[in-house]
C-alpha cells in the first residue's frame, strides 16, 4: 500500500513538473519573441527551466 502511495505521488509530482515545463517554455518563447529588451526576464525563465528539467531528472532516477 505504502508503494502504491508513493508511485501515486511520484506520477502526480511529475504530471505537475511537466505541466509547470510546458508553461515556462510558452513564457519564455512569448518573452523571447515579443520582448527582446528584456534579457534579464528570459534568463529567469531559462533558470527556472533547468531547474525543472533538472527535478524532472532526479525524479525518474529514485527507484
Amino acid at each position: 500500500m505504502l508503494s502504491f502511495a508513493r508511485a501515486f505521488i511520484t506520477g502526480l509530482r511529475r504530471v505537475t513538473l511537466l505541466a509547470r515545463l510546458r508553461r515556462l517554455e510558452r513564457e519564455a518563447a512569448y518573452m523571447q519573441g515579443v520582448i527582446d529588451r528584456a534579457p534579464l526576464a528570459i534568463a529567469a525563465h531559462r533558470v527556472h527551466i533547468n531547474r525543472t528539467l533538472l527535478d524532472l531528472q532526479q525524479l525518474e532516477q529514485r527507484p
